[in-house]
């Protein structure tokens, strides 16, 4: 009897595992979105900080090293041409483009289990699949597997003993060769 109880309330575990499946990977799919945004997020912004940084020591610079704002004046107007070679970039190769920075933001993983998540949040077909059989589990522990349903666990239990049986049976030896005493 007990292991009619278990049965159930196993089929009832399993069907609410599918449910609970379909019902919050939409949620988690979310949630998941917004994760990676927001770290998408914090890494931008931990690269503009850099890049502040940066700037306020070029500014600190600026207000202190007078010969580094001659050298900074004369690269820009080019007053040297003898002693240097300027040689202009296009817009992307200044510092601070914004495709500099998103060549320098770290790749997000996605979570363990992502994959099935999304799968689960946006394919109908196995989300109604899903639905079905946690139905079914639900009405085959309600009608087969309640308390005058013993016989369809004893049905099963005893012919998976039988096949079990058989099977080892055909490996199974019950007379030994005689040994040779003459040796």
């Amino acid at each position: 009897m007990w292991a009619v109880s278990l049965a159930f309330w196993v089929t009832l575990l399993l069907a609410a595992v599918l449910y609970a499946s379909v019902a919050l990977a939409p949620r988690l799919f979310a949630w998941m979105v917004v994760r990676h945004d927001y770290l998408s997020n914090a890494h931008q912004l931990e690269a503009l900080e850099q890049e502040v940084d940066y700037l306020e020591r070029v500014r600190d610079t600026l207000q202190t090293d007078p010969e580094f704002v001659r050298k900074l004046a004369s690269a820009a107007i080019a007053e040297d041409v003898g002693d240097s070679e300027v040689i202009p970039v296009s817009g992307t190769l200044i510092f601070g483009g914004d495709d500099q920075l998103q060549s320098r933001l770290p790749e997000i993983q996605d979570p363990f289990g992502a994959s099935v998540v999304r799968r689960f949040a946006s394919d109908r077909q196995l989300r109604h699949t899903l639905l079905g059989a946690a139905i079914m589990l639900v009405v085959f522990a309600f009608t087969v597997l309640n308390g005058t349903g013993g016989w369809f666990v004893r049905v099963v239990t005893q012919t998976t003993v039988a096949v079990a049986h058989t099977s080892v049976a055909r490996y199974r030896r019950d007379e030994f060769p005689a040994e040779d005493d003459s040796v």
